[in-house]
């Protein structure tokens, strides 16, 4: 084995006599790399009877290899008497049956001058690699920004359990412009950015120069660092996409939805993303979303200072402009917040709403050919 596979609460071999040892203790030098570690003997029929399995001499090894990819072994399993230390020197005589990832959050990173700082010392050896930022720091692996030209990045794992690859990138061939980071309300990570340059308008007095937008994108990770999903959208007016504006800013999410909104040609603009079926699309809101709450059945209901929207996956969506109605309505509404059944024929809908106390309130609507939208709350 190598000693850097040496970490706490790692199940080793002791390939003299055949036992199995967990790893207690370790020792690191001035670079931080472990030079020897002390394990103690598992008491492996003592952890098998607790799991009320049935061994014998013959398959008691093989069961307990069995249990220990399921399980890990508590500490009143080991024999505190019987300890071993690892070396340099003898680790050939020991061979690692269960790894133990360290949770890398617990330490010291930061970087300097391009450079992956652990605890004060390099974390690896990092070649013609230049750091410029950490991006996030998750439980078993770290997301870096490695620079990929000005105010570019490419996104790269460090990994330390992969000694020699530690370095490694998330996104092949991906250099997005610096993203903007939020952490969502289920712990996923989202970055999101747009790709932009600085164009001239009108004439003589008159000119100015704007930024302006040429592609935008998003990538999200889960909370242990896995890649989710990622995509990127242009606006150029003669291609064929998804959506005809920009990404927008994060503005607020759910457990399933993740909303976003911008201006584009001077008129706003509302994306709505979905989790479950990695897609966006727009809706029309002429206000900043204030409020997003996602019911049990998977509709999301969205409030701004004078509209309310509901959308949910099936596309059944509803999007109520501002108007004297509307505000009434709202107002006759107030301490009904939750959302609890929703129902839409397209020529009429019904949205059913309850109170913390469980009182019940509805509001109605009928488009009519004659005086348009009717809305009345019951």
């Amino acid at each position: 084995m190598k000693m850097n596979r040496a970490k706490k609460g790692a199940v080793v071999l002791n390939k003299v006599y055949g036992d199995f040892y967990i790893v207690d203790s370790n020792s690191k030098d001035e670079n931080g790399k472990i030079v020897s570690a002390q394990a103690l003997c598992i008491k492996v029929d003592d952890y098998l009877e607790s799991l009320n399995i049935r061994f014998s001499s013959d398959n008691k090894r093989e069961l307990f290899l069995r249990e220990l990819e399921k399980n890990e072994v508590p500490l009143y399993y080991v024999d505190g008497q019987s300890e071993v230390t690892m070396t340099e020197k003898n680790a050939i005589c020991f061979r690692v049956i269960k790894d133990s990832y360290e949770n890398l959050a617990a330490e010291n990173w930061y970087v300097s001058d391009g450079v992956l700082v652990k605890n004060g010392h390099p974390a690896a050896e990092q070649g013609e690699i230049e750091i410029d930022q950490i991006l996030a720091i998750f439980p078993y692996k770290i997301l870096l920004g490695v620079k990929a030209g000005e105010d570019k990045i490419s996104l790269m794992y460090f990994d330390p359990n992969y000694v020699g690859k530690e370095f490694r990138p998330t996104l092949e061939g991906l250099t997005i412009p610096i993203p903007k980071k939020v952490t969502l309300s289920n712990d996923n990570l989202l970055l999101y950015y747009s790709r932009t340059h600085m164009e001239e308008k009108g004439e003589g007095d008159e000119k100015t120069t704007e930024e302006v937008v040429d592609a935008s994108g998003y990538v999200i990770y889960d909370s242990e660092g896995s890649l989710l999903d990622h995509d990127e959208y242009d606006t150029d007016p003669d291609e064929d996409h998804e959506i005809d504006v920009p990404l927008g800013k994060y503005v607020i999410d759910t457990d399933n939805f993740i909303v976003f909104q911008g201006e584009f040609n001077g008129k706003p603009f509302t994306n709505i993303y979905s989790r479950e079926y990695h897609e966006l699309r727009s809706i029309e809101l002429a206000s900043k979303v204030s409020s997003a709450e996602e019911n049990v059945d998977g509709f999301m209901l969205i409030k701004t200072a004078d509209e309310l929207a509901v959308v949910s996956d099936s596309g059944n969506e509803l999007v109520l402009k501002p108007s004297k109605q509307l505000s009434k309505a709202l107002d006759q509404l107030c301490g009904y917040g939750y959302l609890v059944d929703y129902c839409n024929k397209g020529r009429y809908f019904i949205l059913t709403f309850a109170s913390d106390s469980y009182e019940v309130k509805t509001l109605k609507g009928t488009f009519t050919s004659d005086i348009g939208l009717v809305l009345t709350v019951e």
